[in-house]
């Protein structure tokens, strides 16, 4: 992570954190403490995702449809695909599946780093901005992964949204920080679950 995605030895390895926070929550950090305190491979989506090939970036693209579709058991072998040997996850996609990962991994314990919502708002405004406009698509196809970001941000802002119960003409960032992500299904993780703030970020 922090620029050059960890990769799996073992996939016998399970995920034993998952670090539930949104992007702009300090998610690399958390990857690099992680890395240490639990010793062994991160799965950092935002990472893995500018630096993996097509096969693995598909995959959660691909998880994310299935889930759509209604179709859980094909999204549960998806996402156990995408996190195989990894001891923890954060950022997105692994975020957007909490449900799942809790499902896949019941012994994991789950880290909820919360953000000041405006602030967030502001910092990922910023980075979406970045990754939705028209012609993105066509700049990035030529190279493997990237060329997943413009699928990326169409899923996760439809998934950021759902889970929120929210739509794009409604949405908050306090609705969706404090609707958001882990707090929409707490009865999976409530025995898991540790929530912190997150002061300084960018």
């Amino acid at each position: 992570m922090g620029g050059v995605a960890s990769i799996p030895t073992d996939p016998s390895r399970k995920v034993q954190v998952i670090s539930a926070g949104y992007s702009r929550t300090g998610t690399v950090s958390m990857s690099m403490a992680l890395a240490k305190l639990v010793d062994g491979p991160v799965l950092h989506g935002g990472t893995q995702i500018l630096t993996r090939d097509d096969d693995y970036c598909s995959t959660w693209i691909k998880a994310y449809e299935a889930r759509e579709a209604g179709d859980k058991e094909q999204t549960l072998k998806l996402v156990r695909k995408a996190t195989a040997g990894f001891v923890a996850t954060a950022d997105l996609p692994p975020s957007d599946f909490i449900p799942e990962m809790m499902e896949l991994y019941p012994e994991a314990k789950v880290v909820l780093v919360r953000r000041d919502p405006v602030k967030w708002w502001n910092s990922i405004a910023t980075l979406t901005g970045r990754t939705t406009p028209w012609w993105l698509s066509v700049i990035v196809a030529p190279f493997p992964g990237w060329r997943y970001i413009p699928a990326f941000a169409s899923v996760y802002s439809r998934s950021t949204l759902r889970l929120a119960g929210l739509d794009a003409k409604n949405a908050s960032p306090i609705e969706l920080i404090e609707k958001g992500g882990p707090r929409k299904s707490p009865a999976l993780y409530s025995n898991h679950l540790l929530t912190i703030t997150c002061s300084q970020t960018f």
